[in-house]
């Protein structure tokens, strides 16, 4: 028994293969405490990071700051490799 197409479904597009959605910016930014939780290590250490140039980071607003996911996988491959994260 074939099924009919959803009214809404457009011409030529292949509903059975689901790829992931792409993240959004807010979910590609990282809070310390998301961080922290990642890394299992206290914010007081993310701290030291930023300090000593080690911990890349963002400013939104004049107190808020935000790691991009992607800079955190790189560290996190490098921290694989043999390097320091």
């Amino acid at each position: 028994m074939e099924t009919e197409p959803h009214p809404k479904a457009r011409k030529g597009t292949n509903h059975e293969h689901n790829t992931a959605p792409a993240l959004t910016p807010a979910a590609q930014l990282l809070t310390r405490g998301q961080l922290a939780e990642r890394w299992g290590v206290c914010t007081e250490t993310l701290k030291r990071r930023e300090k000593a140039g080690r911990l890349p980071f963002v400013v939104l607003g004049s107190r808020l700051k935000r790691y991009r996911l992607r800079d955190i996988e790189a560290l996190e491959s490098e921290a694989l490799c043999g390097g320091r994260a």
